[in-house]
């Protein structure tokens, strides 16, 4: 079947397993431009459900896939989402105080993002800009948030460094970081049964202990933001002794840091990072091609491969907050 007979079928499907319910697939617009078609399960007096995006079942079905181990998939994805009572005073409250400490912020691409940027408050940074969004509680619906638009703050009554500022305090509460070398990190997502010769071997293979770190935050979801933290890349630089650090935007869920010791200039970083985007990262999960560089002594964040002007001082950011940075957890 061709990729329209299959969405027929699954909105036929979903209609006979949930007969009460109002089911549709519609086009949404992700990060970068890009366009999913996501499936809602919603009860009739609901005014929220979970999205769950059928690009990639059709894929899964053209490379073998039965179509009933799909749907298995996307009923047991709908049941472990399913949302309990919400008013909509809660969604979109009618001032801004009753949203205020619900507030955080992800980064995404300017570059890529321009259409959907003429509709949301945000600033840029470098290449990059900050947009705000609020978590809705997680006994609610797992992972459910709203990106804050302009109509919206004009409703609330503030201005975008309103926004801004309750961002930056919320966010290292809400979300917080992480900060593990490459190894625990790698080590840390080896599946249960999984041989310690296996494991030995793909840790031998990743770069020495204290070579790279990831930042991210405790969800690993938007995580990249949290470089941004107030204070955030400071604590990173104490933690592994070094003034200098190559920022590496892996995607909009996580950086790298990479000490900058004289082993690889920007430019080659940058290539890497480009190659990397290209053939392992989702396109909408992209953040940047760009390297960034923190100068710990300037307290400062750059472009390296860019204008001097693109730099960032870190006290620019809301000061109200300074989150402790842990040390990297180091390998057994």
């Amino acid at each position: 079947m061709d990729y329209n007979e299959f969405k027929a079928k699954v909105v036929e499907e979903a209609g006979k397993e949930y007969p009460d319910m109002e089911i549709s697939i519609r086009q949404q617009m992700k990060n970068n431009g890009v366009q999913l078609d996501g499936l809602t399960i919603r009860k009739k007096d609901s005014i929220i459900a979970p999205v769950i995006y059928v690009n990639k079942y059709y894929d899964d079905m053209q490379h073998g896939r039965s179509f009933e181990s799909i749907m298995d998939a996307v009923f047991k994805t709908y049941r472990d989402n399913i949302p309990g009572k919400i008013s909509p005073e809660k969604l979109d409250a009618g001032h801004f105080s009753d949203m205020q400490d619900k507030v955080v912020f992800k980064v995404v691409s300017a570059e890529k993002n321009r259409e959907f940027l003429k509709n949301v408050p945000h600033r840029e940074v470098m290449d990059m800009a900050v947009i705000y969004y609020a978590d809705v509680e997680k006994s609610i619906v797992s992972n459910a948030s709203f990106t804050v638009t302009n109509s919206m703050m004009e409703r609330w009554g503030v201005k975008e460094p309103d926004l801004y500022e309750a961002a930056m305090k919320n966010a290292p509460v809400l979300m917080p970081a992480t900060f593990k070398s490459m190894r625990d990190t790698i080590e840390g997502m080896m599946p249960p049964g999984m041989s310690d010769d296996d494991i030995f071997d793909m840790v031998e293979h990743t770069p020495k202990e204290d070579a790279m770190y990831v930042l991210t935050n405790k969800d690993n979801s938007f995580g990249a933001a949290a470089m941004l933290y107030p204070g955030m890349l400071e604590k990173a630089a104490e933690a592994i002794q070094e003034d200098r650090i190559f920022i590496l935007p892996s995607s909009v869920h996580e950086v790298l840091l990479v000490p900058d010791r004289g082993d690889f200039t920007s430019e080659q970083l940058r290539e890497m990072v480009t190659e990397i985007n290209a053939t392992q990262v989702a396109p909408d999960e992209v953040l940047t091609d760009n390297v960034y560089e923190y100068d710990a002594r300037k307290k400062e964040l750059t472009m390296p491969l860019d204008s001097p002007k693109e730099a960032v001082m870190e006290e620019d950011g809301y000061d109200g907050m300074k989150q402790d940075m842990p040390k990297p957890e180091k390998s057994r």
